[in-house]
């Protein structure tokens, strides 16, 4: 019984009791909501360690036992996506931290190139049979896989580190130009094999740059501009063809006269949630903090008013949704210089 379908499962029954709260209220909603919950309460109980600050790679159901201790084993997928599904708690608690201090702590300690190290430490050498990954750091036994490191770049960038989850996309996008392709799989120090073109790859990076970077989050009517862009500029259109749905935003930033610029269009007729990393927050630990002094924030030209809010080591300005009904305008943040 292992953390990925555990995350898989969670993640399914928390959508199955949305769609029937939606399409039919009353007719199960309640039942897979319970199933959520008891399957989250079972995988803190067999296979988070407290100890270590992620979640065991698996437990063993029947009676087979074996000598080596797998509890020291780093499962990055499914940690990953237990932070993804929310099976590990929402953005900013205490066990998303752990678990991305202990995947940048891995892949310094057995020298992976990138984040992307599958199992660390991997199985010992012919621990498995099958020539695929009877060795360490091949295929699944300790191999690079952005399928599952987009993920865990993703939920960096959700749970307020997006610092470190920056550089941990841009170290994989170099690896995989060198590359010169988003193969399935990467050697330890990022040698590509297998599919030349994995769309698993292309799918979970995509994700961590569209929704954690560019922070455009597009679900059902809501739409979220959540901008992780620190000192960098970006123009972004994102089109969901099938849908009908677009969002476009031009983000300018003015490091040395501390001003930035957001311009959106957008076809919700109840306007964007938006909230803007901000780029002048020193980089703090502890959790709490008051709206930087001299900020003031604008919409089309209107000093409106907003909030500051910690997520993990990130601060956000957060702009309360009567401000922020339209479907074109322009948000300007700025440090005013002290008088």
């Amino acid at each position: 019984m292992d953390i990925y379908d555990q995350s898989m499962f969670y993640q399914a029954a928390k959508d199955l009791a949305l769609w029937f709260e939606v399409a039919a209220p009353g007719n199960k909603a309640a039942l897979w909501s319970d199933r959520t919950a008891r399957v989250r309460r079972n995988a803190d109980k067999w296979l988070w360690q407290k100890d270590k600050g992620f979640y065991r790679v698996h437990i063993h159901a029947g009676p087979w036992q074996h000598d080596l201790d797998e509890s020291s084993i780093f499962a990055m997928g499914g940690n990953a996506q237990a932070m993804i599904s929310g099976l590990a708690g929402g953005p900013g608690e205490g066990k998303r931290r752990r678990i991305i201090e202990q995947a940048m702590l891995r892949q310094k300690e057995f020298g992976v190139s990138t984040i992307s190290g599958s199992l660390l430490p991997p199985y010992p050498k012919d621990f498995f049979r099958h020539p695929a990954l009877d060795e360490p750091y091949e295929y699944q036994n300790g191999g690079q896989w952005d399928w599952f490191g987009g993920r865990l770049v993703l939920a960096m960038f959700e749970s307020g580190f997006s610092r470190e989850a920056r550089e941990k996309l841009i170290e994989i996008g170099r690896k995989d130009i060198v590359n010169g392709g988003l193969f399935e799989w990467d050697m330890k120090d990022g040698a590509g094999r297998g599919s030349d073109f994995y769309s698993g790859s292309a799918g979970s990076l995509a994700r961590a740059l569209i929704e954690g970077y560019l922070g455009v989050g597009i679900s059902g009517l809501h739409l979220e501009i959540s901008p992780r862009l620190g000192l960098d500029n970006a123009r972004v259109h994102v089109h969901l063809p099938a849908a009908g749905r677009f969002v476009a935003y031009d983000y300018r930033v003015d490091d040395k006269a501390r001003k930035l610029r957001l311009e959106i269009s957008c076809d919700n007729e109840w306007g964007p949630t938006i909230s803007i990393l901000d780029p002048w927050a020193p980089l703090r630990l502890e959790r709490g903090s008051d709206a930087p002094p001299g900020m003031e924030v604008r919409v089309n030209g209107d000093k409106v008013l907003f909030r500051v809010e910690r997520v993990g080591r990130d601060e956000y300005v957060r702009l309360d949704a009567s401000t922020t009904r339209f479907k074109k305008g322009i948000v300007e943040v700025r440090i005013l210089p002290k008088k």
